[in-house]
């Protein structure tokens, strides 16, 4: 395995043992996490702690993760993921000991903490949002300073459906 240094990305190129195949992996964007967790949460024996595990149990599954791991972007999933997860999978008949190097390399390249974090402000936020009084929620839409072009944009509503 070699490691590249580029602008602030970090990429690791991965060989799949058995082939001359090597692939490049970078940290995982939106459209790989959301692939990967689509994935995941279909599988009844998922555990949120360890998706490696869950991957380690299906071939078929582990080629579907190692082709979102291997692809960067979003119109490149979109286009190009539903074949080659099958060319994994029914062509060159990856196992999942041939992808275990690829597969760990790229879970470990999901944002798994950014995301968690993310998570957690939300559902703190959204419970803040729930026992708050009318007169606390009053206030805090009142400090915003978006209220002003609120007011602006209902007013043009109302006198477009007026006329």
């Amino acid at each position: 395995m070699e490691q590249k240094q580029e602008s602030e990305k970090k990429s690791v190129v991965v060989k799949i043992p058995g082939t001359s195949k090597s692939y490049e992996i970078t940290k995982c964007g939106n459209a790989q996490f959301a692939k990967i967790a689509k994935l995941l949460m279909r599988r009844a024996d998922y555990d949120a702690d360890d998706p490696l595990a869950a991957i380690n149990s299906d071939s078929k599954l582990a080629c579907k993760v190692a082709a979102a791991v291997v692809l960067h972007g979003f119109f490149t999933m979109k286009m190009k993921w539903w074949y080659l997860w099958r060319w994994f999978y029914y062509v060159r008949q990856y196992d999942v000991e041939q992808l275990n190097e690829l597969l760990s390399e790229g879970i470990a390249a999901l944002p798994y903490e950014e995301t968690m974090n993310a998570y957690s402000m939300l559902s703190v936020t959204r419970e803040t949002l729930r026992h708050m009084t009318f007169a606390e929620a009053q206030k805090l839409f009142e400090s915003s300073p978006y209220l002003e072009q609120l007011k602006a944009n209902l007013q043009a509503e109302q006198a477009d459906t007026e006329k």
